[in-house]
């Protein structure tokens, strides 16, 4: 793992801060493991079980080609300058994640059962703030965006042949597309109307767009290791648009200098 975090005064009124934070893991997988073997369960489906070898002692476990490869990517950049009048301040980031796992799911000495799973999630967001404040109010005016690209893929291997299949198969969860793109304007405010007493509002208005892909296939893998695919389902693009304006509002009055009492209303959205 590698950190960093650089900070400084590029002017009087501009600062900057940088952070970088970036990862490699591979190796082993938390594995599964066996608490009882009641394989006469599904021995009608799943008949190479009984006989194979396998152990509920604990921490003993039979698997075979357990492996992960996960890689991970941080940057971040804030920029404040003072105008005087308010401070504008620039929030940048992007982030990278990879993530391949292989899992045997049937913890025995057999290649049984087994899964692939690949996740990669790119996404960049900036935001911008312009904060000022005067003797009775402070306020705050921003944008907000975001950009996300999303896969996975999820591969069940049935080695031999199971759940009354002839041949082995193969469960294919593609979703190879899952795309977010999200900007948001803001304002908020809070009127000081004594030392004692003041109100707040605020609104924000949201729009999202989210375009996703997904479609699940069985294959039968015949003896020449071809996949033949028998059934494809949820082969269909889909692409909506969601938006929202969200308020807020609420008082506060300070009874005395340790205690104080709020009256607050706030809206929530989701796309």
């Amino acid at each position: 793992n590698v950190r960093l975090k650089v900070a400084a005064e590029v002017t009087d009124n501009i600062s900057v801060d940088f952070m970088y934070s970036g990862g490699d893991r591979d190796g082993p997988l938390d594995h599964y493991a066996l608490f009882t073997k009641n394989f006469d369960l599904v021995s009608a489906t799943i008949p190479q079980l009984p006989g194979a070898g396998s152990t509920v002692e604990p921490l003993e476990v039979y698997a075979t080609g357990v492996n992960s490869d996960l890689r991970y990517e941080l940057a971040s950049l804030t920029v404040e300058w003072d105008l005087g009048f308010a401070t504008l301040k620039s929030i940048t980031a992007n982030q990278d994640f990879k993530d391949r796992a292989n899992q045997d799911r049937d913890v025995t000495n057999l290649e049984i059962i087994d899964s692939t799973d690949d996740t990669n999630i790119e996404s960049f967001t900036q935001e911008f703030n312009l904060v000022g404040s005067s003797e009775k109010l402070d306020w705050v005016l921003g944008a907000y965006y975001l950009t996300e690209d999303w896969d996975r893929r999820t591969i069940q291997n049935l080695r031999l042949p199971v759940l009354g299949f002839p041949l082995p198969s193969t469960l294919d969860f593609n979703q190879s597309k899952y795309e977010t793109d999200s900007i948001s304007l803001f304002v908020d405010g809070t009127w000081n109307i004594s030392e004692k007493m003041r109100i707040s509002a605020g609104v924000r208005r949201t729009e999202d767009d989210i375009s996703e892909f997904h479609n699940n296939t069985f294959y039968i893998v015949l003896p020449d290791s071809t996949a033949l695919p028998v059934l494809v389902a949820c082969d269909n693009p889909t692409d909506e648009e969601w938006g929202a304006t969200t308020i807020r509002a609420g008082g506060q009055y300070d009874l005395t200098a340790d205690s104080t009492v709020y009256l607050s209303y706030s809206e929530g959205y989701k796309a």
